[in-house]
Parts: C-alpha cells; structure tokens; sequence
C-alpha cells in the first residue's frame, strides 16, 4: 500500500506505524539516515499504546542510523542507547577519524521492519526519515508492505549493516565534539522542530456551533477531529467537553437541545494501540449546552489530558483511534496548522478561547 504524508494530510506516517505495530511483535528494526529527539519519542509512543515499559524494554531493538552532515541529533542516539535489549549502529563511522561529516556516499535509507514470531514481517520504506517533521508535516512517501518473509528482511538488512559499528561513548563523544565545530545547516527543514502556528485571535474564529448551524462545516465529512484541552471535567477528570453538534464526527444524529439535562448520545469505541474501550458515552449536557465524551482514564489504559490536544482518527465503523500529545508537541502542532491551512479551525464555543479543528 502506497501511503503519503503533506502539511495537508499530517502525520501519515506516524499513523502508518501505529497501524504496522501489534502486541505480538517480536523485534523492532529501524534505519533511518538521520534521526532526531522528537521523531524517535513519538515513535516510541506509538510502541507505548501496544507495550507495558517492561515489554517495550525487553523487545529486541536494532537501530541504524549516521553522522552524515551532522543531521543525527546525539541525545537520540542516546535515547536509544539507553534502552535496553538496543543495538544501536552508525555507518562509515571512519570519516570521524577523518575530521569531517561530508561522506563520500551518503547513507539515506528510510526503513522501519516490525517482525513477527510466524517468520513474517511487515515494512514501511520510502522516504521518512525518524525526524519530528518526518513523521509530521514533510511530504513522504512510503510503501507497507506486509507478510515479509524473515529470509528477505534479513537479506536486506544486512546489506545495510555493511560499513557500520555500534556507537560506544567514545565515538559519540567525538562525533559530538565535531559536530560542535561543523554544526549541521540551521536550514535543513528535516531536523527542525514543527513550527509554532500562529492562532488567529478569538473574534477571527468563527464558534463551531454557528458553523454547524449554518452549514460552513459538516463534521461527518472528515477523518480526524481534535480538541484542544486545558483539563477535563467530571468527577473522575475524564469528561472532554465537545462543541454542539460534534457528535456528527462519530455518525450520530441529535437536536434534542431543548433538553435541560444529560441525553445520552451513541458510545463511539475508542481505540488505541492495543485497548479498545466499548463504555465511553457521548451525552449531552444541558445544564452548560456542551456535549461530553467520557474518555478513558489512565488506570483504565487511557492518557493524562491537562494541556493536551486529543485527536479522534475515523479507522472503520464506528471505531476511532484516540491519541493525546501535548499541546507544545510536533503533532499537536502539525494538526493545528492542517486545520488551519483549509480554514478548519474553530472557537470551541462562545464562552471558551478553546480551539477545535478538522483533518
């Protein structure tokens, strides 16, 4: 399956390995000519929403990576490091030696292999590099291709292992001391943060609730919606607050506004790597005319939500993937500007500067 990534359509790929991921893979194997902090956390979070630490920890992990232009961000190659049963490898690491971070042909593959106990596996591989903005906002492409025989992952692999050596402290350390002395291209648009989007002030925004009412937004027609959340209401802090008419992104139809207390909705299942909550109630709430989703909490397999951003992606039928990222973080940025860039980005209601948008 061919997959692809733009400002447009944000984080593909990120969804891409989360739909690659599942409880019972048995390595992990990344290479990735160049990676970053941001890229390798919000890879491991997607492992995080299938594996306990303790899983995740003892999963065989290989990683490659190189030093090339001095791209690779050190503290990712420490994250990595740091994590145990983790084989972490840089190519031609002999030109450090050398003084310099030009190679003399450049190692670029983007591949990312989850291996399975049957001898198969399944691989993404295209142009994504494990980088914020990769995994994010940059146009990619990549093919997933499923059911690959372990023979052929292998095969490949180790055609790619050639010309590296795990990275040791010293070789770190001198790649960091270079790197300081030949910093990498401050305009090199993969290694870069996500940029910070400009919110238009409140009274620019149009109020969701108006947008419904006078047909500018149907929200049924997109595949994601997001919320921006300063915290949750209810007595176990698990109540997200929806705007009026939100419960047409789940394929509900409701109008009993006039009703001053709770009505209950639909009860959208929720998933999220390898949970699935089926009791999550959408209901309306007249006392303050929002409409609530309980979500789960983190003793029932769900997020911490203060400062966050909650995105809701369609996946079949009545199911939607949940995810929670901080609000400052990449992919809370990367939404934000997609729904901004198609005029898809609203006041959560009157009373709130809180903000809502769609992809």
């Amino acid at each position: 399956m061919l997959i692809i990534q733009t400002e447009r359509y944000p984080a593909e790929i990120r969804n891409a390995i989360i739909d690659s991921l599942k409880k019972d893979v048995s390595e992990l194997r990344i290479c990735s000519a160049y990676i970053t902090l941001s890229g390798s956390k919000i890879f491991r979070d997607c492992c995080d929403r299938f594996f306990t630490k303790y899983e995740f920890e003892s999963l065989p992990k290989k990683v490659i990576t190189s030093f090339d232009y001095g791209l690779t961000d050190p503290n990712a190659i420490r994250f990595w490091g740091n994590l145990p049963a983790t084989e972490i490898r840089v190519a031609r690491p002999d030109m450090i030696i050398k003084g310099s971070l030009t190679p003399d042909a450049a190692f670029h593959p983007k591949m990312y292999v989850f291996c399975f106990p049957n001898g198969l596996g399944t691989v993404l591989t295209g142009s994504a590099n494990m980088t914020g903005r990769g995994l994010t906002i940059n146009t990619e492409t990549v093919w997933l291709q499923q059911n690959v025989p372990r023979s052929e992952i292998d095969r490949v692999w180790n055609l790619a292992l050639l010309n590296t050596e795990p990275v040791d402290d010293l070789l770190l350390t001198s790649y960091e001391t270079l790197r300081g002395k030949i910093p990498p291209s401050p305009h090199h648009i993969d290694t870069g943060p996500v940029s910070k989007p400009v919110i238009p002030a409140s009274p620019v925004l149009s109020v969701f609730p108006e947008s419904i009412s006078t047909g500018v937004l149907m929200p049924e027609s997109y595949d994601q919606m997001w919320v921006q959340v300063a915290q949750l209401q209810g007595g176990s802090g698990n109540q997200l607050e929806l705007p009026r008419g939100a419960h047409r992104f789940f394929g509900y139809q409701f109008n009993k506004y006039e009703i001053s207390n709770v009505v209950h909705i639909g009860q959208p299942v929720l998933v999220s790597g390898s949970h699935t909550w089926t009791d999550r109630p959408l209901t309306w709430h007249g006392d303050n005319g929002m409409e609530r989703i309980n979500l789960p909490t983190a003793a029932q397999g769900g997020f911490k939500y203060d400062n966050s951003a909650v995105l809701f992606r369609r996946l079949r039928g009545n199911h939607f993937e949940i995810d929670v990222v901080a609000w400052d973080s990449d992919l809370a940025r990367a939404w934000l500007n997609a729904s901004k860039n198609i005029s898809k980005l609203y006041r959560l209601g009157y009373r709130t500067d809180r903000i809502v948008g769609f992809i």
